[in-house]
């Protein structure tokens, strides 16, 4: 698609993907995050809900409440953690790379 003989990008078929895929990361990740702590011997609700919020945030916050209050409160952590530290390194790793 082409506005002005100038082509937008992102395409807007792209962008009907992206939620999908990334309701579908959060949903593996979501699960298969408890496979990955009980094989690893990880009993500590702090330490099971913590990286719950980091890589599956919504969904897997969301279940870690379910599980148990602690692992629910640490993942809100980790989300709010990932999300304030994301939100200072973008930029700083864009400026570096683009000079």
């Amino acid at each position: 698609m082409s506005v002005s003989g100038t082509r937008l990008s992102p395409s807007f078929a792209q962008l009907d993907r992206e939620p999908a895929r990334s309701i579908c990361e959060a949903s593996l990740s979501a699960t298969q995050r408890k496979e990955m702590i009980n094989r690893s011997g990880i009993s500590d609700y702090r330490a099971r809900g913590f990286p719950a919020g980091v890589v599956a945030h919504g969904i897997g916050t969301a279940r870690a409440f379910q599980v148990d209050e602690i692992a629910g409160v640490c993942s809100s952590l980790g989300m709010g953690m990932n999300a304030l530290v994301t939100s200072f390194l973008v930029p700083l790793a864009v400026t570096a790379l683009t000079q």
